[in-house]
């Protein structure tokens, strides 16, 4: 292999390649390499606890050696353990495309944004991904290296996404005990039929771990659709983390890791409410599921009935959920004849690893195109409930537009939260 002719069709300097290419060593979540090509000083590589540390060096060593075509004379090596949550610890020096975004509207509400994702072929059979993500006005990059067909090839942009991720919580994030993404599992399922990209993840925050889940529609670019199934999967948590923190500084007080901070303003209208459901069990064998959801300043109650299996709890749950949130989406100046409309296009329920995952896609009929849009969350607590948060997760986009909408057509004092008689 010449690094050369992978550096062009890269597009890297040497040392950012080398790190990328070390970054596929089996063991290594993460390394630095300081000097040039041909004058290395030090190499720093985060490995996972389970992998012994001799044969990583080893397997850096040969890496950089015969692959990256380095020269190591004088070169110091470092193997620092990874934590437990698999995430290198903060790096010595910041990230090379940290930045700062001239569009940034210090929005603490902001969620985590996808700036630009490159996918390049490193060899036959193995492809490189980098993603760049945004938050707080601040850019942060991940990689990763991995093979070109399922199911590496599915993990490997999820791998990058979290990397750049994890950047984000190591800079941003103030508190010295970090909290950690773990990816379990990145795969695709067949729902109706679309293509759709499933994430899993374990987030831990003070020693408490729970599954975070979601789901994108596959529309012929699958390393797209799992980069935003994981930025979809991570936003609110990850923005939770880091405005927790900068609270804590702002008023020299400390947050306790893990409370849920109650939003503010404007930000309980960015999405729809799970205010109450029903699961109704006939003695004739047939089934009853009920919602009341709330949004827009409503609420609103719908139901339907069915029969009593499985799937019927699955379908019942995610039809019954989206016709609520048509409703409230109508409450909120949707119109249909020029918005379009939404229908419920299959649900799945999808067993990986130690997951139970109920994963839901709808489709928005727009000016004559179809958009599918999809969600999945855990099925721990039901698959009612998993199909409608689910169904919950898919249609947050729209709702999150219709918010926007409105807010750009309120007044100030609309916005504030002023008693509608006092509005000007």
């Amino acid at each position: 292999m010449q690094s050369a002719s992978e550096r062009r069709s890269l597009g890297l300097p040497w040392h950012e390649f080398a790190e990328l290419l070390l970054q596929g060593v089996p063991g290594v979540v993460s390394a630095t390499i300081e000097g040039g090509q041909h004058s290395v000083s030090e190499v720093r590589v985060w490995y996972e606890p389970t992998w012994p540390v001799g044969e990583v060096i080893d397997a850096v060593h040969e890496c950089l050696t015969k692959e990256a075509r380095a020269r190591l004379a004088v070169a110091r090596f470092h193997a620092v353990v990874a934590i437990p949550d698999r995430r290198a610890e903060p790096r010595a020096r910041p990230d090379r495309r940290l930045r700062t975004s001239a569009g940034y509207d210090g929005s603490p509400d902001a969620p985590l944004r996808l700036v630009g994702h490159r996918v390049k072929e490193v060899r036959p059979g193995v492809v490189g991904v980098e993603v760049w993500v945004e938050l707080q006005g601040r850019t942060f990059s991940g990689a990763a290296i991995g093979p070109d067909v399922p199911p590496g090839s599915l993990r490997t942009p999820a791998l990058a996404t979290l990397r750049a991720v994890h950047s984000c919580v190591q800079v941003l994030y103030k508190c010295p005990m970090q909290p950690g993404l773990v990816l379990e599992s990145a795969v695709q399922v067949t729902v109706g039929n679309s293509q759709v990209a499933v994430v899993a993840l374990t987030a831990s925050e003070n020693a408490r771990p729970r599954s975070l889940t979601a789901a994108c529609a596959d529309e012929g670019g699958s390393s797209l659709a799992v980069i935003l199934a994981m930025l979809q999967a991570t936003s609110r948590t990850v923005t939770r983390w880091v405005n927790e923190t900068e609270q804590s500084e702002g008023e020299g007080r400390a947050t306790t890791p893990g409370r849920e901070v109650a939003p503010t303003g404007t930000a309980t209208q960015r999405r729809l409410t799970l205010v109450d459901f029903e699961v109704d069990h006939g003695p004739s064998g047939d089934l009853g599921v009920g919602v009341r959801l709330a949004g827009f300043g409503e609420a609103v109650d719908r139901r339907r009935n069915g029969s009593d299996n499985e799937t019927a709890h699955l379908q019942l749950s995610a039809s019954v959920t989206l016709d609520a949130v048509f409703d409230l989406l109508r409450i909120g100046g949707w119109n249909e004849r020029r918005d379009g409309a939404l229908r419920h296009a299959g649900t799945c329920r999808l067993r990986t690893g130690e997951h139970d995952i109920v994963v839901v896609l709808v489709e928005a009929l727009m000016n004559g195109h179809r958009v599918p849009l999809a969600g999945a969350t855990s099925a721990d607590s039901g698959v009612e409930r998993a199909s409608i948060t689910a169904t919950l997760q898919a249609t947050n986009g729209l709702v999150a537009d219709r918010t926007a909408t409105m807010l750009r057509a309120a007044s100030p004092r609309e916005i504030d939260g002023a008693p509608p008689s006092a509005r000007a």
